[in-house]
């Protein structure tokens, strides 16, 4: 889901947030929950690692979309006047 959107923003001119969603659901969640969950569950805090972190990498990727189409219309509204 968020190389979707990740594709979604650059094809928008929008690389910031696909930066950002391409980095945060790459390397910082998954990173992230492997220190947390490994010590507390072992072997299945690995396991549960990806779809936790695809979890949180698709809110935050519908919370960025939500936000970006109010940015996209005022972009479209100003560059035709």
């Amino acid at each position: 889901m968020d190389l979707c959107f990740s594709s979604y923003f650059t094809a928008l001119d929008m690389p910031g947030r696909s930066l950002l969603l391409s980095f945060v659901g790459t390397l910082v969640l998954p990173t992230a929950l492997l220190f947390l969950l490994a010590p507390v569950y072992g072997l299945l805090g690995i396991w549960l690692m990806p779809p936790i972190a695809s979890f949180f990498s698709g809110i935050l990727a519908l919370f960025l979309y939500r936000n970006s189409q109010s940015d996209w219309g005022r972009k479209l509204l100003t560059s035709q006047s």
